[in-house]
């Protein structure tokens, strides 16, 4: 039987915020546990695939029609209702998203709503004719199916702003949550740690910022009870990376001093620096879970920032070091780099090969904003445990090329 589609069930308008109330509460009915050990991305990533709204879409090609004898019924000249025998004929227009949408009143709208019965297999449309005129059918359908997308239409608009909100309003629950949960358990302060770097750090290769502390911050343990455990905050890392590059464009502008160094001896720059920055506990060549990595810094037996140091050789050869590096990892670390170095091969090619690469890699979770042309941050998630995402910066420097490359050689 058919019905008015798009207001049977009420406005569209508090539909939706009905669904970001839902969103919030269920929200704050996960598991603390699992709320504390998942990243807030992926939390928000969840929770706004469940609750956003997926707009129907007719699928004209596929729509099919039956008819069958009927009696018609129709006001003639006498009172009352007559019926005479004639055809009807049911058009099903299959569709894909939430039928509720079909039942729900869009903002604009008009007095005349398009009539149809909604099923799983589609919108089932009903006309009736006793004069069996196959074009007046055709007009009807097609008069009922731009009426019934023009209130798609108009649903669209209040669905596209409804999306940017969801992932607000769930963003500020799932941070919130997250700060009751941890004030409750009496770490407002995510136990912070100083990594304290030197009074007299000198700036040979950095442009002078106003000195700061480092602090460790608290992430949780996936896979197991929420433990806190130590990571290098944000503000921490990026001066790390901001070392690292300055001594490379160092490297980059001395073509003499650096030419025909070998990626052992250009690797072994970066840790002094940083022990020049972070009173010694950058190292080189030091014993990590799985292997050796090029430069670590550790901070009281705890691991804090990893990175490689190779010279490029290709995709394949960035595929191995990106390997090479989650098999370092303890599952304590979380900011990772690779510096690679590009020595008389297509730098532009290069630079368009890191993310095709990286993308392709099975830990991929995510790419983050580009800050410029030669830097690259990957959200990356443990092998062993995806919930547990390391950050990776790819740092990329073109070289000067050695007259004689034979210590550079795999």
């Amino acid at each position: 039987m058919s019905l008015s589609l798009f207001h049977r069930r009420g406005g569209l308008h508090d539909f939706l915020e009905i669904r970001k109330r839902q969103a919030v509460t269920a929200v704050d009915s996960i598991d603390a546990n699992t709320l504390l050990s998942t990243s807030d991305h992926d939390l928000c990533r969840a929770f706004v695939e469940e609750f956003k709204v997926q707009l129907p879409v007719l699928n004209r090609e596929a729509m099919q029609a039956s008819d069958e004898e009927a009696d018609i019924p129709f006001v003639g000249r006498r009172p009352g209702v007559s019926h005479a025998k004639g055809t009807r004929v049911t058009v099903t227009i299959p569709f894909t998203g939430d039928e509720q949408l079909f039942h729900l009143r869009p903002s604009h709208f008009n007095l005349a709503p398009p009539q149809a019965e909604v099923r799983p297999s589609g919108l089932l449309l009903t006309f009736d004719t006793v004069t069996h005129d196959p074009d007046e059918i055709a007009r009807q359908l097609e008069g009922q199916i731009s009426s019934i997308e023009w209130y798609l239409g108009n649903a669209k608009e209040q669905v596209d702003r409804f999306h940017p909100e969801l992932e607000r309003v769930v963003g500020s629950a799932v941070i919130a949550r997250r700060k009751r949960l941890l004030d409750q358990r009496g770490m407002m302060e995510r136990l912070g740690i100083p990594i304290r770097r030197r009074e007299d750090a000198p700036t040979t290769y950095a442009v002078p910022v106003r000195r700061k502390r480092a602090l460790i911050e608290q992430l949780p343990k996936p896979s197991r009870p929420f433990q806190p455990e130590p990571a290098l905050l944000e503000d921490e890392y990026q001066h790390i990376l901001h070392v690292i590059e300055c001594m490379a464009h160092v490297m980059e502008r001395s073509p003499t001093a650096f030419r025909t160094m070998s990626e052992s001896d250009l690797r072994m720059h970066f840790p002094v620096q940083l022990n020049a920055q972070y009173e010694g506990e950058a190292a080189g060549e030091v014993f990590n879970f799985a292997g050796k990595t090029d430069i670590l810094l550790r901070h009281q037996d705890r691991n804090v920032f990893i990175a490689e140091c190779k010279f490029w050789r290709g995709p394949a050869a960035l595929t191995e070091a990106l390997d090479q590096l989650l098999s370092y990892l303890t599952w304590r670390d979380a900011r990772t780099a690779i510096i690679l170095f590009n020595r008389g091969r297509d730098f532009s090619k290069l630079l368009s090969n890191i993310p095709q690469v990286v993308e392709a890699h099975r830990s991929f979770k995510r790419r983050c904003e580009q800050a410029d042309e030669t830097r690259f941050r990957f959200v990356l998630g443990r092998p062993d445990d995806p919930a547990r995402e390391v950050i990776l910066t790819v740092l990329a420097f073109d070289m000067p090329r050695a007259d004689e490359s034979a210590n550079d050689r795999p």
